[in-house]
């Protein structure tokens, strides 16, 4: 026999009109993907001091990243997403966002998605995926990329033929290392689709590795359009309008340097870019200092100064130039990436960058002025190959 309470509430489901709500989920999100990553690979990325979160939000690399080899190429450029061996999830987080169920006249229902203030309302939870990189074996590598974004993340319908009961509803998660992410809700036993209901935009993003233990992870070293480092330690690359562009000689393919010093290479069988060290008589590594492994160097360009000692290096001369004033010097972007003469307020159309081409009359005059001390002059080769230049 029916107690009065189950008696009340069939009472209440054959007075109840049955209507279709909207369920939405929104607030702050994103994906998650991993994978392992060997170690030689990683090692790779360290030797070439490749960073890889430029290489994972670099979509446009123009050929640069061309030097990886297929074996060390954890994804292609711009695509981190395709190294998820270990997982790959989207959705809300769970302690950032909020579930809201809107009926035609309003609001029915609304919570957030922290798992303890849905436990509290009687609303049940299910880990569906769970990874633990701790329980990864000692030294194991392994790329870690995230996105985040804000709007919303499940837009789903729903028929309720009864009072819409909170206690009916179901909240499926990953916990991926912590992060706790949306995979599906459930009402009365029955799964919602509504995953493809996003609208969102993006906040932010993270790409690096996680080596399990006590090890120091490398963390990359941007590089620029030419795949050279971008940084000024140790040996700085291409940094600009660093004397590293503009006193480059072009890429010479046959033959060894005069000069012992830093030179640019294209090595490995022309699949490795980076700097080596000519000793006078082999090629040096500049990370460990000793001789490399690979014995053809495809490429090298050499600089018209002294690389023996980097600190020989040509200051870097002002960069840029207001025609309106004739301010020169390094002119910086305001809130609104706009570029303003710090001395008479000119903007972006009259804010030009001097020019320091060692093949043009322009560039020359330029070096003369604001070089300090004057680089020699670049010797322009010959058609006839009879004039080197002094490398």
């Amino acid at each position: 026999m029916a107690t009065n309470k189950e008696l009340e509430q069939f009472v209440e489901i054959l007075k109840f009109t049955p209507m279709t709500v909207n369920v939405q989920v929104h607030g702050y999100g994103g994906e998650c993907y991993m994978g392992r990553v060997k170690r030689e690979t990683y090692e790779f990325f360290k030797e070439h001091r490749i960073d890889v979160e430029q290489l994972a939000s670099d979509w446009d690399d123009d050929g640069k990243w061309n030097f990886i080899p297929d074996k060390h190429r954890i994804f292609p450029p711009g695509e981190p997403y395709e190294c998820e061996n270990i997982c790959h999830s989207s959705g809300a987080t769970l302690e950032d966002s909020f579930i809201t169920i809107e009926g035609p006249e309003g609001t029915i229902f609304e919570s957030t998605l922290n798992p303890g203030h849905l436990e509290d309302q009687k609303i049940v939870t299910e880990c569906v995926e769970e990874i633990v990189l701790s329980t990864e074996p000692q030294g194991q590598v392994i790329f870690w990329g995230g996105q985040g974004e804000k709007g919303s993340f499940f837009d789903s319908e729903l028929t309720l033929r009864a009072p819409f009961d909170p206690s009916k509803l179901k909240i499926n998660y990953a916990d991926l290392d912590g992060w706790l992410i949306l995979q599906g809700i459930e009402y009365n036993g029955e799964e919602l689709e509504g995953q493809d209901g996003y609208s969102t935009t993006g906040k932010w993003s993270e790409h690096k590795f996680i080596i399990n233990g006590a090890e120091e992870v490398y963390e990359g070293v941007e590089r620029d359009s030419d795949g050279e480092d971008c940084t000024e330690d140790n040996v700085p690359l291409g940094a600009n309008n660093g004397p590293e562009v503009w006193e480059r000689s072009p890429r010479i393919t046959k033959g060894n340097p005069v000069r012992a010093g830093w030179y640019d290479c294209c090595y490995n069988t022309g699949t490795t870019f980076g700097t080596l060290y000519w000793t006078g008589s082999e090629w040096w590594v500049y990370q460990s200092f000793q001789p490399t492994t690979v014995n053809k160097v495809t490429w090298w360009s050499g600089y018209n100064w002294d690389t023996t000692d980097w600190s020989n290096r040509p200051p870097v001369p002002p960069r840029d130039q207001c025609t309106q004033c004739g301010f020169v010097g390094e002119i910086e972007s305001n809130s609104d990436h706009v570029l303003v003469c710090p001395d008479c307020g000119a903007q972006d159309a009259d804010i030009v960058a001097l020019d320091y081409d060692p093949q043009t009359k322009l560039g020359r005059d330029t070096r003369k002025k604001y070089c300090k001390p004057k680089p020699p002059e670049v010797p322009v080769p010959q058609s006839t190959g009879t004039k080197s230049w002094p490398f």
